[in-house]
């Protein structure tokens, strides 16, 4: 349950992260994003670095969960369904 929570605070601030310089910077991240010319309009500095450690740390989390989720359909035969929406109370 610990490495859980770890994850779960990684996958956080990295979304904060990339979130907040992206914001700072007004990146465009709707729709297509062109890495390059994005990553241009936040300066040389560590700050540069951050976004681009927080921005491959993104794509990782979100691409192991896609294979997470594939593998759910496939072993268990329905689409997975966040804990959330599982279980709401209506």
């Amino acid at each position: 349950m610990a490495n859980r929570k770890k994850v779960g605070l990684w996958a956080d601030q990295t979304i904060i992260c990339a979130g907040d310089i992206s914001m700072k910077y007004d990146l465009n991240v709707e729709g297509r994003f062109y890495f390059e010319t994005e990553l241009a309009k936040v300066p040389d500095g560590p700050e540069r670095e951050e976004f681009k450690q927080c921005w491959l740390n993104y794509f990782i989390v979100s691409t192991e969960l896609r294979i997470l989720v594939w593998i759910y359909g496939q072993l268990f035969n329905t689409p997975y369904i966040i804990p959330e929406k599982r279980y709401k109370v209506t």
